[in-house]
């Protein structure tokens, strides 16, 4: 949470920014310095799942816990990692919400070029802003995200390399290393968020996923410049859920009154109701329901509760 004191996703691309010598930001992770940065972001690798696996290569460098953001979904969590914003500042605040300009359903995983993503998602990046500070950027991840709208909303500016295997991933790493000058180098791994969401966290197929996650860590830790630095992150960790703890919302019937639309995704909903709905009497009957499973806040309160950060 926002107020946890920890560092936050929201501090990873600033803080390469600072170790890169860029003026504006802050180092609050302590990178220290270094004249090209790699930062390795592997969908869906929560901090308590790697440390039950412990894999081996957890041992080369230093391993620090930091928050992901509210809520804990990819589009949020990516747009953070790339303004170094809150949701609450950049606006994507969830899996699928409704832009209130236009009354559309926006699903940013699932996004194009309409609305157009630069009008939806205003802030400048971190990359853009490196970039104007004569820092080169760049990006590595699969060849369909180039164009896609999530990555222009939020991690516009860099040059992007499509990539498909690790090796793939590491030879585009290579390359870039060997230019000259200061370089910031994001790259999207999404296998192991794929693997966890259709098998579960733990699951044989998993631990595979991570055992070629290290091969990439390793893989592009061997083909650092001499001064690079190498950062691993996630946007999100994940928890298995067992079919006992699932809630059908075509099982909830009491509730389905004055609901116009539900967006978001299983961890977090969003829930928007008719015009003239009672939100505290709706909050009411949603709490005696579900509640100690599931949290519920109306608007003024989530927005009060500052747990997306300063709307």
């Amino acid at each position: 949470m926002p107020d946890s004191g920890n560092a936050s996703l929201a501090d990873v691309f600033p803080s390469a920014a600072a170790a890169l010598g860029c003026p504006g930001f802050d180092d609050t992770l302590g990178l220290g310095h270094a004249t090209k940065i790699v930062c390795l972001l592997v969908d869906g690798l929560g901090y308590g799942a790697l440390r039950r696996s412990d894999p081996p290569w957890l041992t080369w460098g230093r391993v620090d816990p930091i928050d992901s953001v509210l809520p804990t979904t990819t589009a949020v969590a990516l747009t953070s990692l790339g303004t170094g914003l809150l949701p609450g500042t950049h606006g994507m605040v969830a899996a699928s919400f409704v832009l209130p300009e236009t009354g559309d359903l926006l699903a940013p995983l699932h996004w194009g070029s309409d609305p157009l993503p630069e009008s939806v998602q205003i802030e400048a990046t971190v990359p853009e802003l490196l970039v104007r500070n004569g820092i080169a950027c760049h990006t590595v991840g699969p060849h369909a995200y180039a164009q896609s709208g999530l990555t222009r909303a939020a991690l516009r500016g860099p040059t992007y390399h499509g990539a498909h295997t690790p090796q793939d991933y590491i030879e585009r790493v290579r390359s870039i290393q060997r230019s000259g000058g200061l370089s910031f180098t994001y790259v999207y791994w999404p296998e192991l968020d794929r693997i966890g969401h259709a098998r579960g966290v733990g699951d044989s197929e998993w631990e595979s996923g991570l055992v070629r996650v290290g091969d990439l860590i390793m893989g592009i830790h061997s083909v650092l410049a001499p001064g690079a630095l190498l950062v691993v992150t996630s946007d999100h960790g994940m928890v298995s859920c067992p079919p006992s703890r699932r809630v059908r919302w075509d099982e909830l019937a009491d509730l389905h009154r004055g609901v116009q639309l539900l967006s978001g995704e299983p961890r977090c909903r969003l829930v928007y109701f008719d015009k003239g709905t009672d939100a505290d009497e709706a909050a009411r009957r949603w709490r005696d329901r579900l509640e100690p499973d599931f949290e519920i806040w109306t608007r003024p309160e989530l927005r009060d509760s500052r747990l997306m950060g300063e709307v």
